[in-house]
């Protein structure tokens, strides 16, 4: 390959990085924004659950049960809602 085609080719790759590089930056702030829409209904849901148990005490201990384990899908949906926090994103490194 010639120097200029080589100049080209190193430009033409330097162009496609940058807008990866935007790309993932929208996706980052946009599975922020999921996250915690995501973590806002699984709170609910572990409210709704709980304010049931207390009304159905034949099913109290499986719905306490249901809603302990919607708080806890909560709190990791804040983790990843926070990147301060220091939480994986998807999209960083492949996990989540």
């Amino acid at each position: 390959m010639s120097e200029q085609g080589t100049a080209r080719r190193a430009e033409e790759l330097a162009h496609k990085a940058a807008r990866a590089r935007s790309w993932a930056k929208a996706l980052r702030a946009e599975t922020i924004v999921v996250a915690r829409q995501v973590a806002d209904t699984e709170q609910a849901v572990a409210e709704t659950l709980a304010h049931m148990a207390a009304q159905r005490p034949q099913h109290a201990a499986r719905l306490r049960a249901m809603s302990q384990a919607a708080a806890r899908q909560a709190a990791r949906e804040r983790l990843v809602g926070n990147p301060q926090a220091g939480a994986p994103v998807a999209g960083d490194d492949g996990v989540v």
